[in-house]
Parts: structure tokens; sequence; C-alpha cells
């Protein structure tokens, strides 16, 4: 079997994808496999997915502080996003931004996390430390993606 670049072997990634649709954990990164509102926390052993942890529904994004404590996934349906600790998988409170969060981008200092709301028409930054939302910026209609400059 062809191993894909993260280790993750081919055939273990369909079937994730095929049995439910979320965020995988794996050993350099993760990846976000669509729309069920889980993840998988991979093991180093064997690549198999582990017990799945809830998130919002549909997860579109995700963005992973400079710092790599957490991981924010962007729930396209639940117009949420859920902090994840890297050091346990445990969800945070899901954070209320616009509608369809499509992308996420945090600050080099890891302090605020822009969100782009597809459907909304904005970007929402969260301030890290606290969960907290600012005033939504309108941006135009769609916004898909979204980039910080260092």
């Amino acid at each position: 079997m062809k191993a894909a670049p993260d280790g993750i072997g081919e055939r273990e990634l369909s079937r994730a994808i095929q049995d439910h649709w979320g965020l995988v954990p794996a050993r350099l990164g993760y990846l976000p496999v669509g729309f069920g509102g889980h993840h998988w926390e991979l093991t180093d052993a064997d690549n198999r997915p582990g017990k799945p942890i809830s998130t919002g529904q549909m997860p579109t994004a995700i963005a992973i502080a400079p710092d790599g404590t957490t991981v924010y996934v962007a729930n396209a349906d639940s117009g949420t996003v859920t902090p994840i600790s890297t050091a346990t998988n445990q969800p945070g409170k899901p954070i209320k931004v616009g509608g369809g969060p499509d992308a996420i981008a945090i600050t080099a200092d890891g302090t605020i996390a822009y969100v782009a709301n597809y459907y909304s028409g904005t970007v929402t930054p969260i301030r890290t430390a606290t969960g907290t939302t600012e005033r939504s910026i309108k941006v135009g209609r769609g916004p898909a993606a979204i980039a910080i400059k260092p």
C-alpha cells in the first residue's frame, strides 16, 4: 500500500472519509475530511483512526496556532469555530462566528485568528487567549480563503 506524505495509508484515509467525515489528526498535521462533525486521533503505531471527538457540523478548514498548542476548526454548517487542544485532543467551547466559516488564518504572534465567513460575507477576528470575537468585518460576497502576511 502506498503511504500518503504524512504516513497515513491511502486505504486508511479513504476508509476514514467514507465512515465519517471530520478532522483527522496525523503525525505531521491535521486533515479536515468533511461533514460528520468528528475527527479522529491516529496512533503512531498503526495509523488507525481512534475515538471520534466532536467538533461542529461540516468542518471545512483548520489552522494551527503558532505555538502548536491549539487547532482551530471552522464548522461551516454550525457557524462556529472549535478550538481543540493538541495535548489532549479535547475540544473547547465552540466560538460563534458568521455564516459558513470557510477559512482560518492566525497571526504570527498567535493572538488573533481571522475567520472568513462565506455566507455572511464577513471576516470575524477571534481573540485566541479568551475565545471571544471582535466585530466582524464586511468584505463582500463569498470569502472562501484568507491569508496573513507575516
